[in-house]
């Protein structure tokens, strides 16, 4: 209290809540007889823990539904959606609960309560579960390219209350528009390799998920490069045994071509023996007649399959050639081994 009577409360906190009460007195310490005035000090707003339950909005879109609010009398109650700034159907009723008349996809997701009033605000937060709806969009999507394969990786949206599966769309994005191309994802996976790419190559991906409720939305769109088939270091060698010497280096045998939705899968078998193994194969292609070109150059000597797309058909022939070789300790370069 100061010289002219004045009580300061430098930090109010739960002890000095309560009523107080002015008298004065006189030099002798008489009490005046003016009659004592209570003073009254409140605590901040509160929020009961039943005001933002999480519960789930078990009746499903397009039904009623509310959160049921408790406040001081002075205080006033905000709510909002965390994360979204877009406005929603809802309203928050005189005693503060949070109302929807028609629940919808949207609504899913945590809201804010705030209570304030003339000296501070408090805020807690709940979850409102909104099933019988389609799933929501993916999160966390990241891609890990390789040299011929991307890996991708994601985290499951809420399932909107149905088991949910999930689809990798990729498409290429060099050398001109390529259509997307979608590869299932078994069950109970959030991840999928993609692969028999093209090395240093742009791609595209997104993931969808659905169930029998409908598709829910894309996740974003990542841009991502292959990497480049690894160079050579030129290393000694010692000189090939007398054995190795008359081992010949054959090209690899059944090549074979089959049409896909996704595009033509090349499918071939190893040199058989007494060939040496190849350290990898050379693929060249040509529509007609015309001279052998090179469409990969360097696939691993453990592959035995690939996935071509984006091919076009050859106006005025009737056959597209493949030509597989290999290419191995000597340097020799392949025949012909199948066409498709």
């Amino acid at each position: 209290m100061d010289s002219i009577g004045t009580i300061v409360i430098a930090m109010g906190n739960d002890d000095v809540l309560g009523e107080y009460t002015c008298t004065p007195y006189n030099q002798l310490r008489h009490p005046g007889g003016v009659r004592p005035h209570p003073r009254h000090f409140k605590g901040p707003p509160q929020v009961s823990h039943q005001a933002c339950p999480s519960v789930p909005a078990g009746g499903g879109p397009g039904t009623e539904h509310q959160l049921h609010g408790h406040r001081a009398a002075e205080a006033r109650i905000n709510w909002t959606k965390e994360g979204d700034t877009r406005p929603r159907q809802f309203q928050v009723l005189e005693d503060g609960t949070l109302f929807f008349r028609s629940i919808r996809k949207e609504h899913h997701g945590t809201w804010v309560c705030k209570a304030r009033d003339n000296l501070t605000e408090i805020s807690t937060s709940t979850t409102v579960w909104v099933t019988g709806t389609s799933p929501h969009a993916v999160t966390n999507l990241t891609v890990r390219p390789d040299v011929f394969a991307v890996n991708v990786s994601w985290e499951p949206g809420f399932d909107g209350g149905h088991p949910q599966q999930f689809t990798v769309w990729f498409r290429q994005t060099s050398h001109g528009p390529h259509d997307w191309i979608i590869h299932m994802v078994p069950d109970g996976d959030h991840r999928l390799s993609v692969d028999h790419l093209w090395p240093n190559t742009s791609y595209q991906f997104s993931v969808l998920a659905q169930s029998d409720r409908g598709s829910g939305p894309f996740s974003q769109i990542i841009n991502t490069h292959t990497l480049c088939v690894p160079t050579a270091t030129a290393t000694p060698r010692r000189p090939p045994a007398p054995s190795e010497r008359a081992r010949p280096l054959l090209p690899p045998s059944n090549l074979a071509a089959n049409r896909t939705a996704g595009g033509i899968v090349l499918r071939w078998a190893p040199p058989p023996a007494p060939s040496l193994l190849p350290l990898a194969y050379v693929l060249e292609y040509r529509g007609g007649p015309g001279a052998w070109e090179v469409l990969h150059s360097a696939i691993p000597a453990q592959q035995d399959r690939l996935l071509l797309t984006g091919l076009v058909k050859v106006r005025g022939h009737g056959f597209v050639g493949w030509h597989c070789g290999r290419g191995g300790r000597e340097g020799k370069r392949g025949g012909r081994s199948g066409r498709g």
